[in-house]
C-alpha cells in the first residue's frame, strides 16, 4: 500500500491517535526530534491518513512522545515514520 507524509495539525481534539488529525504533506518535512508530533508517515489515504491509523504507527507516535526522538529507533538505521518537532505550531 502506498504511504504518504502527513503534519499533525491538532485537528478539534489534539489527539496525536486520530488520523483526522493529519494533513497530507508535499515534501517531506524538516522537523525530526522534539516533544511534539510534526509529521507521520503512513497509509496513503489522499487528505487524510488512512483511519484508523495503523497500530504499528500509534506505537511509533506514543513512543516519540515518550523519548522525543523520531521513531522507530531499532533497528539501528530503520525507516523513520513518526517525526517530532520543538516547538508547537512550527
Amino acid at each position: 500500500m502506498p504511504k504518504a507524509w502527513y503534519a499533525y495539525i491538532a485537528g478539534t481534539t489534539g489527539d496525536p491517535l486520530i488520523a483526522g488529525n493529519y494533513r497530507r504533506m508535499s515534501n517531506k518535512p524538516g522537523c525530526i526530534n522534539g516533544p511534539f508530533i510534526c509529521a507521520i508517515y503512513a497509509e496513503d489515504g489522499d487528505e487524510t491518513p488512512l483511519s484508523p491509523l495503523n497500530p504499528r504507527i500509534a506505537r511509533y507516535i506514543v513512543d516519540g512522545l515518550a523519548n522525543g526522538v523520531a521513531e522507530p529507533q531499532f533497528p539501528i538505521g530503520a525507516k523513520k515514520y513518526v517525526y517530532l518537532k520543538s516547538a508547537v505550531g512550527i
